[in-house]
């Protein structure tokens, strides 16, 4: 299975070229093409109570106002991007929309292979786009890879990986859709976290299971099962990534309820907030 097309959200954030940048490293690598998404926001004024003193024309005239605004910032955000990709010498899709940043970049991403995004934090993604890259995780549909920031891009194929597997679906989702990664790997580490003593049996099962999968497809895994400490998975893929240290890691995004991962925890928002390695989710 080939990657083919790269969707990247780009904004104006200081790491939205450097994801530029990553995504036309990893095509150079996995042949596929790229394109660039700018979300456009905007702004809408609160509507007037009446249309005393011209409250209906002062609406309309801060609402063009704002549009203008934005088609200015977009235009500025562009063309960084495509002197990036001149430089760069490569041929890359633009594409702007008006509207809401999580329904316009999941849209598009379905018709992609892979999307790239900022982490959730001031380095990886523009203010008040935090929120948005949890939600475009559920929404997308397709795998997203979450770069820190511009010190932790990808530049080159990733040589050790980090595979978080349980059997799940998301997990499955994610493992597929990073083959393209996994295939060229020079070792692709295949970790399995049972949460009692009692389930290692099993859960040594399921990664043999994941190994023999990967084998077939040529991938040079080797296989970890460890009982987790504690009651959630995220910190020990963390303790093990410290130990690992491979270039990417792939995962399933959201395995339980946004709402019992927000309120109890989860390896998603725990990986996002406790790691600079580049993340390739599935949901």
């Amino acid at each position: 299975m080939k990657t083919r097309r790269i969707l990247v959200a780009v904004d104006n954030s200081p790491a939205a070229l450097s994801r530029i940048e990553s995504a036309i490293h990893l095509a150079n690598i996995i042949e596929a093409e790229v394109s660039a998404i700018l979300a456009m926001h905007i702004e809408v004024p609160p509507v007037a109570a009446s249309t005393m003193h011209g409250g209906w024309y002062m609406g309309e005239e801060i609402l063009n106002r704002s549009r203008d605004e934005a088609l200015q910032s977009a235009n500025v955000i562009r063309e960084a991007c495509m002197l990036l990709a001149e430089r760069l010498q490569w041929d890359l899709g633009w594409i702007q929309r008006e509207g809401d940043a999580v329904h316009v970049i999941s849209e598009e991403a379905r018709y992609h292979d892979v999307l790239l995004l900022g982490r959730p934090d001031g380095a990886g993604a523009a203010p008040g786009f935090h929120g948005n890259v949890h939600a475009i995780l559920l929404e997308a549909g397709v795998p997203c890879l979450v770069l820190a920031g511009p010190q932790h891009g990808l530049t080159q194929q990733p040589s050790r990986i980090l595979l978080a597997w349980d059997g799940g679906r998301e997990a499955c989702q994610a493992m597929r859709g990073a083959l393209g990664f996994l295939t060229r790997a020079e070792e692709v580490i295949v970790l399995t976290l049972a949460a009692h003593a009692s389930e290692e049996a099993r859960a040594g099962e399921v990664n043999a299971r994941a190994i023999d999968y990967l084998k077939t497809h040529g991938v040079n895994t080797r296989g970890l099962v460890t009982v987790r400490e504690g009651m959630f998975n995220g910190p020990p893929i963390v303790q093990h990534l410290e130990k690992e240290q491979p270039d990417l890691v792939v995962m399933g995004a959201y395995g339980h309820s946004r709402f019992r991962e927000t309120v109890l925890g989860g390896a998603t928002r725990h990986m996002l907030q406790n790691t600079d390695v580049p993340l390739l989710f599935a949901h």
